[in-house]
């Protein structure tokens, strides 16, 4: 494996404002694309409201690499509004060792205010029972 697909939705709740919802990675493009149509066809607030899903390729640091669950990290700044900005986010690696090792390089090299590091399940999709809003 070399590629996974991350399938995420952006929606706009107020002017100039952009909200991320993440919903998984996939193994296949097809796959991720399959869920997106899902989610906008059936799930609230993603068919309920203007959103916009984008798929990104994300590589697997080990091509070799078979694996289910996966590690990522994501550093951000937050700007003087509270939104999240300048976000970076990793590859994909097999081990969380592997993930933390590249993450303090990151952290070195790329400084950010805040870091997280994602145990990652692929097809496993998040925002399953959809959103609301006020």
């Amino acid at each position: 494996m070399t590629v996974l697909h991350d399938l995420t939705f952006y929606t706009f709740p107020n002017e100039g404002e952009t909200e991320c919802l993440h919903i998984g990675l996939f193994a296949s493009h097809g796959d991720a694309a399959a869920v997106a149509a899902r989610y906008r066809g059936e799930v609230p607030g993603f068919k309920d409201y203007d959103c916009v899903a984008r798929i990104e390729e994300v590589p697997v640091a080990d091509a070799d690499v078979d694996a289910r669950e996966l590690w990522r990290f994501v550093g951000w700044n937050v700007d003087a509004r509270g939104n999240e900005v300048d976000i970076i986010r990793s590859a994909c690696y097999g081990s969380r060792a592997e993930a933390e090792a590249a993450l303090d390089c990151a952290m070195r090299e790329t400084p950010r205010q805040e870091w997280a590091m994602n145990r990652c399940i692929v097809g496993r999709c998040d925002w399953q029972e959809g959103f609301v809003r006020s």
